[in-house]
Parts: structure tokens; C-alpha cells; sequence
């Protein structure tokens, strides 16, 4: 049976596990309000109910409200689907001839120190999910580089195609 597990890293570098409910909303931690955390979700395989192997990693930056909650709203749907939306089905010809090109967001990964935050509370919480968690990690980072650079050549050839029309 697979398994969910949802970490933030706060600003202090330091890790909270927190649950999600159905609602779309994250249980509140009042220590970290109003901070800018990163949002990890992790899905697991289990064995005897207990993590097994890591099997999907996604990482989120989010700003967390006064009660130190968050809540997935159709605003912050429509924002972390904005690439997706603006280039996940076009080619440069396409976008070449809209009357703006915007340029794509960037991505969200985490920075070196917030990798090893995350593997040094994995190892004391989940050992078993250490096994495949680096990787995972590693491979979801390169997937993310290799569509942000996607999505910048992709501009660039409309931009070309725009200006030579």
C-alpha cells in the first residue's frame, strides 16, 4: 500500500513533518509562520504498514499564512501550473504568435543544504527510505533542469520566429 509523506524546511533550516488533509490544506505550525518554507512530498511503498521505498519526490516553495497554515487555492493551483499551461503543449511556431511571449518561471529545487537537511531527518525517521531517496532526489532535479531548459529554447526559437516575421 503506498504512503505520503510531507516535510517543510523552514528558513532556520530545520525540518517539520506535517499532514495534509483531504481538504487541500496542510495542518498549521504556528513556530513557522508567515515564512517562505519548501514543501517536500514524498511517496512511498510500504511493507507492514511501514515506508519502504521511495517511489516520487516534488519539491514547493510556499509562503505559509499567519497561523502558520496553507491551503492549495485556485490562485496557487493556476500559478504552479503556469508553465505547464503556457508551453507544455506548443511549439515555437505556436508561441511565436502570441502577442507576448512570457518567459517561463523558474523551477523549484532544493539548494545543496536543504538536500542534506532532508536525508539527515530521512535517516534518523525513514531509514529504510534512504535506499532510493538520493536518487530520487537526483534524478526529479535533473528532470526539472532538462524542462526549464525545454521551456527557455523553446522561447527563444519564437522570439526568433516573431522577429523575423
Amino acid at each position: 500500500m503506498p504512503g505520503n509523506l510531507y516535510l517543510y524546511i523552514g528558513e532556520k533550516d530545520k525540518v517539520y513533518k506535517v499532514s495534509y488533509k483531504k481538504d487541500g490544506k496542510y495542518n498549521s505550525i504556528t513556530e513557522i509562520a508567515n515564512e517562505k518554507v519548501l514543501l517536500i512530498a514524498i511517496n512511498y511503498s510500504t511493507a507492514n504498514r511501514k515506508p519502504l521505498n521511495a517511489q516520487h519526490i516534488s519539491f514547493d516553495e510556499i509562503q505559509l499564512n499567519d497561523t502558520g497554515g496553507f491551503e492549495y487555492t485556485s490562485e496557487e493551483i493556476e500559478r504552479r501550473l503556469y508553465n505547464f499551461n503556457n508551453y507544455g503543449f506548443m511549439n515555437a511556431e505556436m508561441l511565436s504568435k502570441q502577442d507576448i511571449i512570457s518567459l517561463p518561471k523558474s523551477i523549484i529545487i532544493p539548494q545543496n543544504r536543504q538536500k542534506q537537511l532532508l536525508y539527515k531527518y530521512i535517516e534518523q525517521k525513514y531509514p529504510q527510505l534512504m535506499k532510493s531517496l538520493p536518487f530520487l532526489v537526483e534524478q526529479h532535479i535533473r528532470e526539472c533542469k532538462q524542462v526549464d531548459l525545454e521551456h527557455k529554447l523553446l522561447v527563444k526559437q519564437a522570439m526568433k520566429l516573431k522577429n523575423n516575421q
